[in-house]
Order: C-alpha cells, then structure tokens, then sequence
C-alpha cells in the first residue's frame, strides 16, 4: 500500500474529516486536527520562529546583518508561513462549533488559537 499525495484531491478530504469541537470531545478533536494537518501538508502555520526574548536589538541587527544571502530564502519561507497560518487558522475555526467558536478570542497565529482551545478545555494544573 502506498500513499500518494495530491493537493487537489486530499486537502479537502483531511480537512473534512476533522470532528467538530463540541466541548465534550477536545482530546480527540485535537488530535484528529493534528494530524489532519499534517496530511494536508498545511502544518506549518503551527510552528513559528522567532527573536529570543533576551536578544538584544543589537545582537539582533549582527545576525540580521551576519545573514544577508539567507535572507531571500527566509523570505520565502515566512511566506509560506503565513499562508499555512491563515489556512490553518480557517480549518481549525471551520472544526468547532459557533458556540465555543464565538467564545475563544481572535489570534494572529494558529499557535495562538490553539493556546487559547486548549486553556479553555483542560483544567489548572496549579492548586
């Protein structure tokens, strides 16, 4: 058996198989998603790259500037970012329930929303 993917026959079969999020069913709606996803090959929206926290706007400027002839192929690959983010940002909102839906504030990034799911269907875990 073999599996070949094709972006115009499977993305919408992936994406369609994902169970609406009810409320009752986080866990595996979670995990359906992931996977999902992952098939559809629109992933990449989940993961991000960013400027270390204590990086400063120095060191910043130094490897910005240390790392010009990559600059093109990041550039491209933020694209492709952002097109991942925004299409998985849409499957994700288009798998749960308007209810819940309506309840979970607006993000930037897919990474973000799904924080925001998360926290809203697993408990504390400070005493």
């Amino acid at each position: 058996l073999s599996f070949v993917y094709t972006s115009d026959s499977n993305a919408m079969t992936f994406i369609n198989s994902i169970p609406k999020l009810t409320g009752q069913n986080y866990d595996i709606w979670r995990e359906e998603l992931e996977v999902n996803l992952a098939l559809a090959e629109i992933d990449l929206g989940k993961s991000e790259t960013v400027r270390g926290e204590s990086e400063t706007d120095a060191a910043w400027t130094t490897w910005e500037r240390d790392h010009a002839p990559v600059r093109a192929k990041y550039d491209l690959d933020k694209a492709k970012w952002n097109n991942s983010n925004r299409k998985c940002l849409m499957v994700i909102k288009k798998s749960i329930s308007e209810g819940i839906r309506g309840a979970i504030p607006d993000c930037a990034t897919a990474t973000e929303y799904l924080e925001k799911v998360k926290n809203r269907f697993t408990g504390s875990t400070k005493a």
